[in-house]
C-alpha cells in the first residue's frame, strides 16, 4: 500500500474557511508535491491532528468534527509552508530520545506558526487556546516530576524552552519557575536572547536555534551528571546537526510512512 492510497477528505469542504483556503493556496504555491488530507480516526494513538511526509507528497490528518478543525489545519499547513520556506531543525539525535527528537522537529516551529495563525490568517484564536490550556496542564505536571531527576534535564531544556512562546502559558511558567529554577532561569535566558532574533524567516530562524542549541549545551555541560566510564552527558547535542527539514523530508520513503503509520495503530490492509 502506498500512502497516496490512504482515503481522503476534500479538501473543498474545509477550504469554505478563508484561513484555510489562504494557507493551502499559499503552500500549494511552494510545494512541489501532492498534498492530502485524511480522516486521523484510523490512527487511533495520535491523540491530535497531525501531519507526516515523504518524497511524493504530504499528508495532513485532522479530526473533520472537531470545533477547531480549521485552527488545526492551518497549524498543519504551516508546518508544511515553514518546510518549502527551508526552515531547519536540530536533528541527528540518536532514535532512543524520542521525546526529544519530536519537540526539535515540531515544537521549535511552534513560535512562528502561532504568531502566523493570528497576524498573518487573521484567526480567532481564543477556541484553539483552549486547546493548548489543557496541553500546558498536562504537561506542566509531567516536566515537574520529571525534572526532580537531571538525566531528564536534557530534553526538557528544550520542552520548557517552547512554552515561552504560548500566549497561554504564562500560569504554567510561573508554576513550573520555582520548582526547577536552575533549569528554568537557563530557558528563560535563552528564550530572551532568541526572542530578539526572532523566527519571521528561514534565516532568523535557523540564527534562532542555533544560539538557543549554545545554551541548551552550555546548560548541560554545567549541570547534567557525568560518568567516569561513560560519554558526557551532553554527547547528543555534540552529535546533533542543524539543518533545512525538507532534506529529512525527501530521503523519507513511502514505506517509512506506512510504517510510522502502523505503529500508530493504523491497519493498512
Amino acid at each position: 500500500m502506498s500512502p497516496l492510497d490512504i482515503p481522503q477528505l476534500d479538501w473543498n469542504d474545509f477550504r469554505v474557511n478563508p484561513a484555510v483556503d489562504a494557507a493551502c493556496r499559499d503552500l500549494g504555491a511552494r510545494a512541489d508535491r501532492p498534498i492530502l488530507l485524511h480522516n486521523r480516526a484510523p490512527v487511533p494513538l495520535i491523540e491530535n491532528g497531525f501531519r507526516t511526509a515523504w518524497s511524493g507528497g504530504i499528508h495532513i490528518f485532522v479530526d473533520p468534527e472537531s470545533p477547531t478543525c480549521s485552527h488545526t489545519l492551518v497549524h498543519e499547513l504551516l508546518h508544511e509552508i515553514l518546510i518549502a520556506e527551508g526552515y531547519s531543525q536540530i536533528a541527528n539525535i540518536r532514535r532512543d530520545l524520542d521525546l526529544l527528537r519530536e519537540i526539535l522537529a515540531n515544537d521549535m516551529q511552534h513560535p512562528e506558526i502561532f504568531r502566523r495563525m493570528e497576524e498573518v490568517y487573521k484567526i480567532d484564536m481564543e477556541p484553539y487556546w483552549g486547546h493548548w490550556h489543557n496541553e500546558m496542564r498536562r504537561s506542566v505536571g509531567i516536566v515537574k516530576e520529571r525534572t526532580k531527576i537531571k538525566d531528564c534535564w536534557l530534553t526538557y531544556f528544550p520542552r520548557v524552552y517552547t512554552w515561552f512562546f504560548q500566549k497561554v502559558s504564562e500560569p504554567y511558567l510561573a508554576e513550573y519557575a520555582p520548582w526547577c529554577s536552575t533549569l528554568y532561569r537557563a530557558v528563560e535566558t535563552a528564550a530572551k536572547e532568541t526572542e530578539q532574533i526572532g523566527f519571521t524567516t528561514a534565516e532568523k530562524h535557523l540564527r534562532s536555534i542555533e544560539l538557543f542549541r549554545e545554551h541548551w549545551m552550555k546548560f548541560c555541560k554545567r549541570n547534567l551528571p557525568h560518568s567516569s566510564y561513560g560519554p558526557p552527558p551532553h554527547t547528543p547535542i555534540l552529535e546533533s546537526t542543524v539543518s533545512p527539514i525538507i532534506e529529512r523530508d525527501m530521503t523519507v520513503t513511502a514505506d517509512n510512512i506506512i510504517a510510522l503509520l502502523s505503529n500508530s495503530g493504523f491497519d493498512a490492509r
